[in-house]
Parts: structure tokens; sequence; C-alpha cells
């Protein structure tokens, strides 16, 4: 989290206390920092005071227009007033508040616009001047409902307040159609500018994303990339024809589709900037390493199983209580849950495979009361060269053929391993154990400790108030617990949660472990401003499409990011909208039939309903055979009653009379008299290429045409 910077929930049990000097001091601070109002009056009067010049030959500057004004130096004597400079000062600053209320009128008024909608000679137009794609109308802020996709008007108070329930503030605002702004950014910046304070765990989590995505921009969708992708290859109908290679042919096609796929790239405007400014895409004060945090946890955990299979497997069959079903189970969570990648790398014709985990537990010795949550900042395994390699492999030969290390050899071999920056950045062997032992060692880094931050991936870190207890209390004494083996975090009498208990977290491992969950405390609903517009326009009535529809067009925060999640994913097992309103109808209208004794029985009337037992138990083949075996007698009985024909040929059909059948006719297995239809049926399947389902299908009907 931001160094020196409170959580927000602190913030909220602080300004809970009623009249402290903490609340004092922060509003203080937010008044002055952000202001939702014009300095020198009203909008009305601002607007009439900064009128839009219409006369060209005006002596007014539009100061959107105009560089600011830096400020006169500073007067030695603070309690001087009449001085040059001091005179100055206060004219700089009378211009300064003049100034951000003539930005703020020009560029911060919110005016609400409806969609408007292209008539038709709009849409003749944009024919005539050759525009491929559908003409479209401007895009308003408000929807169908009238509703404001911006949010406004806002919400005014004429005085900060604090909600001493639950410690919420609410910062002084008069005006409604301005959003929150800083005058001196204001005035450097001479454009709309949108100031908040983060004082809630949902408006963190918003803000972070909204300007993530505003700066990268999303990514292309599914059916963009397979649209460039087909007209690449629509346009290049024969590529292997031309006179290349088949990698270098293959090579220029996938070159079109990533050249096709970056035009289509949506790039920011900030981050164009810096490109064309050859300025750095980003600026951090920290450097972030990836940390596959699950692989450590799984080894953890997979340890503790072992050892539980192993303990079971000496109880007893007597004793052993268990069923074959827990057995099971047992074993697909040793499947599923416990696996790992690793790395095959080959080493003196041998194929070994390493992970990150392996590094950490076979650490060096003098490491051992390292946290693996130090580790990951500190530690980089680095590869030896050849001449390193070799070296190394003649020192633990011989450290082998002795029988005792001397003293002198292991400070020999100590300072060979230390870089010039002493014990800052210092390297040591891996333990004997690890598999990359001869090949790779480790440099530690130390300053790192405050100047790198761990990536957390694969999954959202578990919650310490929600979810299972024993896995979060298990991961955070994986991180900051030292161990070479699962088996050293807790007693085996012991569970996760009281081990977590009984260890001694150092106040910085704590700190850490409170940021962990910043993202899922004091979450807000007043600042989930896609659930406030979702909220208005279910009380407008708005059907679920058009709903739809217009939240897709708030150019806001995805509402996944802003909802609260308990760090396993969305559930996505609960009932939407629709399914809610769906089984409020259904509810209405058994409460309806009920009243009406429609759902009551009449006594005297039920009847049991009698349970079948078939005569015979028959397998399924057996089955068929006599379904098909009755089938045929029931065909024969349809034309028992019927003339039998005379001639093994029937008589040529006279048009619009009823034909007598073969009883064959009626079955699917039913095959044309004539073999020239057979030939004709097997050229049709093999030319139009029929799959099974198809050729079945046109085989029956041809057949009995």
């Amino acid at each position: 989290y931001i160094k020196g910077a409170l959580p927000p929930q602190e913030i909220r049990n602080r300004l809970m206390t009623e009249g402290s000097e903490f609340e004092k001091s922060l509003i203080t601070y937010l008044e002055a920092v952000h202001v939702g109002e014009f300095h020198n009056g009203d909008l009305a009067t601002m607007q009439a005071k900064y009128p839009v010049p219409t006369d060209t030959n005006s002596t007014y500057q539009n100061p959107t227009l105009m560089m600011p004004v830096p400020p006169p130096s500073w007067c030695k004597d603070k309690k001087c007033s009449e001085c040059k400079r001091c005179v100055q000062r206060a004219n700089w600053w009378s211009n300064f508040w003049e100034t951000t209320d003539d930005l703020m009128v020009k560029s911060n008024i919110h005016t609400h616009h409806q969609a408007y909608e292209p008539t038709a000679k709009d849409r003749k137009a944009a024919v005539t001047k050759g525009l491929k794609t559908k003409y479209k109308g401007a895009k308003g802020c408000r929807n169908k409902d009238g509703i404001c996709m911006a949010r406004f008007p806002r919400e005014i108070f004429p005085e900060s307040v604090v909600d001493y329930s639950d410690g919420s503030l609410n910062v002084k605002k008069l005006e409604s159609d301005i959003n929150n702004v800083t005058p001196m950014l204001t005035y450097c910046l001479r454009c709309n500018t949108d100031v908040t304070s983060l004082l809630s765990g949902t408006a963190i989590k918003a803000i972070v994303a909204y300007i993530s995505d505003y700066v990268s921009k999303a990514s292309l969708k599914s059916y963009q990339v397979f649209s460039s992708m087909y007209d690449v290859l629509h346009q290049n109908e024969d590529p292997l024809s031309a006179d290349f290679k088949r990698t270098d042919k293959c090579r220029r096609i996938l070159m079109k589709i990533v050249n096709a796929l970056s035009t289509k790239m949506e790039i920011g405007g900030p981050m164009a900037a810096m490109y064309l400014l050859d300025n750095p895409d980003r600026y951090t004060s920290h450097n972030f390493t990836v940390f596959w945090w699950r692989n450590y946890v799984s080894e953890v955990r997979r340890a503790w199983y072992k050892a539980d299979s192993d303990a079971q497997e000496d109880v007893p069959s007597d004793l052993d209580d268990s069923d074959d079903e827990s057995d099971s189970d047992a074993e697909e969570v040793d499947e599923e849950t416990f696996l790992d990648k690793v790395v095959l790398t080959k080493s003196n014709q041998k194929i070994i495979g390493a992970s990150a985990v392996d590094d950490y537990k076979h650490r060096p010795e003098d490491l051992s009361s390292m946290s693996l949550y130090e580790w990951i900042q500190c530690a980089k395994r680095v590869k030896r060269t050849p001449a390193q390699a070799t070296k190394f492999q003649a020192e633990v030969d011989a450290e082998a053929e002795l029988p005792i290390i001397m003293p002198s050899e292991d400070v020999e071999m100590e300072d060979a391993m230390r870089d010039k920056d002493g014990d800052n950045i210092f390297s040591r062997p891996f333990a004997p154990d690890h598999p990359l032992y001869l090949t790779h060692y480790v440099r530690i880094y130390k300053l790192n400790v405050n100047t790198t931050v761990p990536n957390f991936v694969g999954g959202p870190l578990p919650r310490r108030d929600a979810g299972d207890r024993g896995y979060y209390c298990c991961t955070m004494l994986t991180l900051f617990k030292p161990w070479r083996s699962g088996i050293e975090l807790k007693e085996s009498i012991m569970d996760w949660e009281t081990a977590y208990n009984l260890h001694n977290f150092f106040p910085r491992e704590s700190e850490l472990m409170n940021n962990f969950n910043i993202r899922y405390e004091c979450n807000d609903a007043r600042d989930d401003h896609y659930a406030t517009l979702k909220k208005k326009i279910r009380e407008h009535d708005a059907y679920l499409g058009d709903e739809d529809d217009d939240l897709n067009d708030f150019d806001g925060v995805n509402e996944d990011i802003t909802a609260d999640d308990n760090g396993e994913g969305p559930n996505y097992s609960l009932p939407g909208p629709l399914d809610r309103a769906q089984a409020k109808k259904m509810t209405a209208m058994r409460n309806m039939m009920t009243a009406a004794e429609w759902l009551s029985t009449m006594p005297g009337l039920e009847k049991p309903v009698p349970q079948f037992q078939p005569d015979q138990s028959l397998n399924p083949p057996r089955w068929r055979a006599l379904i098909s075996e009755l089938r045929e007698s029931v065909a024969n009985i349809r034309l028992k009653n019927l003339p039998a024909i005379r001639s093994g040929k029937l008589a040529k059909p006279t048009p619009d009379t009823v034909e007598v059948l073969e009883s064959e006719y009626f079955s699917r297995k039913f095959r044309a008299r004539q073999a020239e239809a057979h030939v004709l049926i097997d050229s049709t399947v093999t030319v139009f290429t029929l799959n099974k389902d198809q050729e079945r299908a046109f085989r029956v009907v041809a057949n009995h045409a």
C-alpha cells in the first residue's frame, strides 16, 4: 500500500470518535486539496462573469489557450505584507482564483445531452462521403429513461459531514453540475480534471482498474482477432504458390496477420505520448517480481498430505474406520490439488527437473532464517559458466575426500562467493540436495527488501475474514515463517489456525497481512457507481435488454472489478435479476392458485399410482431385438387383410391412387430395389461429402423415394 498512508478501514475507525483532532485535521486537509464549488461565487454568478466571447476582436484571453503564469518569489520577512514582492504575490493569488474559476466554467460544467439519432439526410451524406461503416449519431449522456450515465447532478453537502456509525465521510460540495477538482491542478493543466479521495476499498479498486484500462486499453476481442486473420488469408488465397520456401511462406503469412492485428490495437493517449516523446511507459519507485504463490502452498500441503497418508497406512485395518469413498476422494485431492510444474534441464547428459520451490527448500544453510516473502524479494538463481561449473565440481570432489573441513577453507569459499558490494550483495551455493547444485547458485540482494514488491499471480490470496480459515493460516505461515519442509510449520497435533495464532509475526509482516485485505475492507456502496446507475435504471422500470445496453455505454469500471468478491472469483450460481423476477412471478401465481384452492386435493379422489414391474429382465440388446420383432409383427397384422400380390413386380402406379406397399417399406432398413438407385445414392454421398448424420438422413429419404 502507499507508504505513510493509513488504510481506509483505519481511517474510518478513527473517524468514529466524534470531535477528534484527527477528524478536524482530515477535513481541513481534504477541503484544501479538492473542492466542489467555485472560489468567488456560485455557478450562475460565474457564468455571467465569464461568458463565451462572441467578438473576435475582443481583448479577452481564453485561459484554456494560455500557459500558466508562475508565482513570484517569496518575501523573506514573514510579517511583511506591503513590500513589492508581497503585493505581487497577493495579485498573483487573486489572478490565480479568477483564472481557476474561468477554467472551471469553460471545462468542468456538465451539460446533459440526449443521444442524437441520425436523420435520412445524415445517412445520405455519409454514403456520399464513401463511409463504409453505418453512420451513427452522437452519443449523449442520457439513456432512454433520462438518467445521466455520467452521474450528474451530484449530491450537494453544505459542509463536510461524518457518519459516526460507520466512519464514512462526505466532503463539502456546493455545486451539483461540476466534479471535484484541485485548484492548483486545474490552473496548471488548463483542462477538465476529476479529483476524488480514496476513502473506501471500493473506490481504490475502481480507480486502479479505470486508470490501468485507460492508459493501456483492453486487448482485442476474439471476433476482431478472427476477422483480421480471415481478411489476411482471404487476400492471400493461395499463399503457398509463390516461389518461397515453406518456412518463409508461413513466416510471411504470420507477419501479415500480426501487422493487421497491430493496426486494430487501441493505444491510450498518455502511452502514445510517452512513446512519441521517447519517455518510459511507466514511472515506479519499486521493482516487481512475479510470485506464483500457490506452488509453495501446495508443496506445504503436499508434505502434510503424505505424512497423514503414511500415518493412515500404519493404522491396523481393524482400527481403520474410513470407508473406500473417503480414500478415493483423498486420492483425487492428491492428483488435482497438488500438481506442480517443473522446468526440465539437461546437465551432464541427464534430464533434471527443478522448480522455484526447490530453490527455497534447498537454500543455503546461513539463510535458514529467511522467510519465503523475503526470499522472493532478494534471491535470484544464477547459472554458472562452464569454467565455474568445472572448478566448483573439483572443489566438491576434493571436499568429499576430506574427513574434516578446516575453518580457513570455509572462509576462503565464502570470500570467493562474495561480490564487490560486500554484505549487500553476496552469492551462496545451494544445498547439496538441490537438483541444480552443481550448475547454479543463488545471489542475494539484501537491499531489495525495500525496493522490490512480489506480484502475486495464480489467483487471489485467501481472505482472513471469509472462506477457508485453515487455508488462509497455512498460506500466511508459508509466506512469513521460514521452512524447508511443510512439516516444520506446525505440530502434528495442531491445526493450521492454532499454529498461526502461536507464531509471532514481525510488525512488518503483520502490516503486509493487513494490506492483503485492503481490497476487501471498507466496501462502500456509494462508491460503486456502476451499481448506483443500475439501481436507478431499475427504479425507472427499464427492461433487461435496454438496461444492459445503457450500462455497456457507461465509460466507467466493470462490475466484476468493483464488486465485493471473496477472493475465489465470481459466483455464477447465484440467481440474476431475470431469475429473481421470474421466481417472484411464480411465487405470486402459486399464492393465487393456493388461495383459489386449485392446489388442494379433495378427499377420496387420490388414486395410488401402480408401480410397473416388467415380466422379465433382459439386457439392452435383447430388448432391442424383442421390440424389432414386435414392430415387424404389427406391420404384418396391418397387411393381413390386404389382397396378396400375384406377381413379384408391382404394377405401374396409377396417379392419385393408393399404392400397396410391402411390409419392409415401413422399416428404416428398407433399401431401394434398383441397383442404379444404389449407385446414384453412393455417388451423391461422395460428391457432397456428407457427414455421418447427413448420410443417414439422406439414405432414409432416398431409399424411400
